[in-house]
């Protein structure tokens, strides 16, 4: 089975503000940026399409499926919940005693009001254990969000979490992976 991760396109928030499951809205350029994202995918005949719920990754799914498959939309693939984190500058947060916490150890440590990067792991475990159950030669879309994509590459890749955001995952980015 080989997946498509793609993570969403830029998103219509200002630099630096944290906003994982918040519903925030994609930017003026979306149409621009989707051509390159469908450029990217062009040959690729899919036979099932997973995305977040979440705006930013509804309108590119439905954008890049016009209307030829289902998109199973899963909260299993929202980008992590960072609680109270969320809407606040990052430059602030990490100037806190819990955002220090969480910057040393954000695999175990919960953010306040959300969840660790070890909760984000699982979902993605339970999403992958029941995409186990599609046939061996599906081609299968994902569109999601950089943690979660990061996420299906530690468990997929064995790369090592405290390593994960060495990946580059942009905004509009494509990775390919098989999945046995």
């Amino acid at each position: 089975m080989n997946l498509y991760l793609v993570r969403h396109t830029r998103v219509n928030v200002p630099a630096g503000i944290c906003y994982g499951e918040t519903d925030v809205d994609v930017r003026d350029s979306f149409q621009e940026d989707a051509g390159e994202v469908i450029s990217k995918l062009d040959g690729i005949h899919f036979t099932h399409c997973f995305s977040s719920p979440l705006t930013r990754c509804r309108i590119l799914a439905n954008t890049i499926i016009k209307n030829s498959l289902i998109i199973r939309y899963d909260d299993r693939l929202k980008e992590l919940n960072f609680g109270q984190w969320e809407g606040k500058q990052w430059s602030e947060l990490c100037q806190t005693p819990q955002g220090r916490l969480w910057y040393n150890d954000y695999i175990n440590t919960v953010c306040p009001g959300g969840e660790s990067y070890a909760d984000l792991l699982e979902r993605i475990r339970s999403f992958l254990d029941d995409l186990k159950k599609l046939p061996g030669n599906s081609e299968v879309l994902i569109v999601s969000h950089g943690g979660p994509i990061r996420s299906i590459l530690v468990c997929l890749e064995n790369i090592d979490p405290t390593k994960i955001f060495d990946v580059s995952i942009n905004h509009g980015g494509v990775i390919d992976v098989s999945f046995t």
